[in-house]
């Protein structure tokens, strides 16, 4: 059964009691035709927030790096890392790995318009056409990450490309991975590996502590 809402919309907001000593209040002096905040004791027990927990703060710093963080994840950086390599350039930063997320999304969702994920990539492909450039794009399933079977799914990659009378390709990302780059190299003897820079990152903070 509905019932009516009888919410005011009004944010709920609550504190924590500590016993802080702190008291003020404010009065109106009708003789001066004004409000006047008067501290009756200006004591705490505690100390400041942080500035990680005011919101104003974390955006101010965050539009002052705006430009580095979009880098970085235009780099496939993860945010945690993100934020370890800020943490690194400034042990007081008040950005939080929510706010590197929230970054994220706001620049994906400029890029993608009014368009979802799968639209955008259409839309790609279809740019890609109208220019004469193919775009492709495979799958290869394999149960182990054994040389043999990394073999198995290049050099039926390898015979797709005859097929489609493609060149072979000059270049193949790797993450360091001896097995497909040892294949890599087997079926295409001139081809240049290369390693994932989000990989080399992740090793340069594992060692550099």
């Amino acid at each position: 059964m509905a019932t009516a809402s009888h919410s005011t919309g009004a944010r709920k907001t609550r504190s924590r009691r500590i016993g802080c000593p702190f008291k003020a209040g404010i009065r109106f002096y009708k003789t001066f035709g004004e409000w006047r905040l008067i501290v009756h004791d200006p004591s705490h027990n505690h100390g400041g927030a942080s500035a990680s927990s005011l919101p104003s703060f974390r955006r101010a710093a965050l539009k002052r790096h705006h430009n580095q963080i979009a880098a970085m994840l235009h780099q496939s950086l993860p945010p945690r890392q993100i934020i370890s390599i800020l943490e690194f350039q400034d042990p007081n930063t008040p950005i939080r790995a929510r706010d590197i997320y929230n970054l994220r999304h706001r620049l994906d969702l400029g890029l993608l318009g009014d368009r979802t994920p799968v639209e955008g990539l259409i839309t790609a492909l279809s740019e890609n056409d109208a220019r004469n450039q193919p775009f492709f794009i495979g799958f290869g399933f394999i149960s182990d990450k054994r040389e043999a079977s990394y073999r198995f799914i290049l050099e039926g990659l390898a015979e797709l490309y005859t097929r489609l009378g493609l060149p072979s390709p000059l270049t193949v990302l790797t993450e360091k991975d001896e097995s497909l780059i040892n294949a890599s190299q087997a079926v295409w003897p001139q081809v240049k590996v290369v390693h994932c820079i989000t990989r080399i990152n992740k090793e340069i903070l594992k060692y550099a502590k």
